[in-house]
């Protein structure tokens, strides 16, 4: 069965489980609290068993080129004929490159061209086109033309593709490259010494860092570039766009473990293993590279000790502690309030807290926009003031829980501190 790549899946998945977002890996705002155009591939080349329909713009109509002589024929049967040499490096995998192509079928049926149209970008490598394109297309040149004699075992064998392309169907295509854009490649660390990690997988340390050391529980902030196995890059994430998230909770143990005692200014190249369920939703077979560099450890807030006796209950069970009074108007039920915030277990470990992204929360406190204690427990603070409030299980996930989050019929602890208030309308029906 032929693989598919969907980047745009890996893009989504990562890094972080295959990993996490690009803000951190709670849900959005604060967790227990909230209840492309893409291209499609040259009709007979896309790696898919399902046809990719006509486009509507008529096919500009071209001879095929004669297949006589001059063709060298590689060991898996493709024939290859450089009409052009071109200049410059060879197309290689991980490469990017543009081209102008025609295909025909051996009797001179012409199935597709974009020949006056937009250049046709494909990622060597990365499994997006059949066969006998992935390998046809590698050692082309900036300006090359080339013929390619396709077997029918390189292109759509036995099924074919619709109307277009019968089963058995030899296939050829006359291609011109445009450009060729090199990408960045994992570092060559087959000399290097690996740690092999518990849960699977291994790495090795590419630069020591000086700065803070990562532990578990601590929200991080992470760049890094990843491979397939082929070293074929499929994501990355700059300095400028780093991704954040909570050491343990990445979704992806290996990179976890890896992660962990990193200094921060630290890079390691890390291995990850096969996983079978993303193979399953389109993902490559074959082991995984990231080149993980460590931009910051944020501080943990640690939850606030306040005595029992400055608690007051609501009539919902939600306990309310003023810890530091504010002052103005209180916030009611219609208003937009942002607050700083970190969130406990009962335990007195952190599941999300704004306090360490340095991105307060905006949010309407009205009901539904957050689970009940929490509105509940915000209604009333002013500007200024500092709050714990305790959410019971009823009041926040219950028998539920969020993920691997919260647990179920847990009681949520939160820290909380008013920075603005913006009262409702007079209209909105909320005074």
């Amino acid at each position: 069965m032929k693989r598919r790549l969907m980047i745009l899946l890996l893009g989504a998945m990562m890094l972080l489980a295959a990993c996490g977002t690009s803000d951190t890996t709670e849900t959005d705002g604060t967790s227990g609290t909230e209840t492309s155009e893409a291209t499609s591939p040259p009709a007979g080349t896309e790696n898919t068993d399902v046809a990719t329909p006509l486009a509507v713009t008529p096919l500009p109509t071209l001879a095929i080129p004669a297949l006589s002589e001059g063709f060298t024929t590689t060991e898996s049967g493709l024939q290859i004929k450089d009409v052009v040499e071109g200049e410059g490096d060879g197309a290689t995998l991980n490469d990017i490159v543009s081209m102008n192509y025609t295909g025909w079928l051996e009797d001179g049926t012409q199935f597709d061209s974009n020949v006056g149209g937009n250049p046709f970008p494909v990622t060597l490598g990365a499994g997006t086109v059949i066969d006998g394109w992935e390998e046809g297309l590698q050692g082309m040149k900036a300006g090359g033309k080339r013929i390619l004699i396709i077997p029918s075992e390189l292109g759509y064998g036995e099924n074919g593709s619709g109307a277009l392309i019968p089963p058995d169907a030899t296939l050829v295509f006359e291609v011109e490259m445009l450009s060729i854009e090199k990408q960045p490649s994992p570092t060559d660390t087959s000399s290097a010494d690996f740690t092999d990690l518990e849960v699977g997988g291994r790495y090795t340390v590419l630069a020591e860092g000086e700065g803070e050391t990562a532990n578990v529980g601590q929200l991080v902030e992470v760049s890094y570039v990843s491979w397939f196995e082929n070293g074929v890059l499929f994501a990355e994430k700059s300095e400028e766009d780093p991704v954040l998230f909570r050491l343990g909770k990445s979704g992806v143990e290996t990179l976890d473990a890896a992660i962990e005692g990193m200094k921060v200014g630290g890079t390691r190249q890390i291995i990850v293993p096969e996983n079978e369920d993303a193979v399953a939703q389109g993902m490559p077979e074959g082991e995984t590279i990231f080149e993980v560099t460590l931009l910051a450890v944020k501080e943990t807030p640690v939850m606030q000790d306040v005595e029992p006796s400055q608690f007051s209950p609501t009539d919902n069970g939600v306990q309310i502690a003023v810890v530091e009074a504010g002052e103005g108007a209180e916030a009611a039920l219609g208003d937009t309030v942002t607050v700083d915030y970190s969130g406990f277990l009962e335990d007195g470990s952190i599941f999300d807290s704004s306090v360490e992204t340095g991105r307060p929360f905006t949010f309407a406190l009205m009901e539904g926009s957050a689970i009940p204690g929490w509105i509940e427990g915000i209604q009333g603070m002013k500007v200024g003031e500092k709050r714990q409030i305790r959410i019971p299980p009823e009041q926040g996930y219950g028998e539920v829980g969020a993920g691997d989050v919260i647990p179920p019929n847990s009681t949520l602890i939160f820290d909380v501190e008013m920075i603005e208030i913006v009262p409702a309308a007079p209209d909105s029906g909320n005074e």
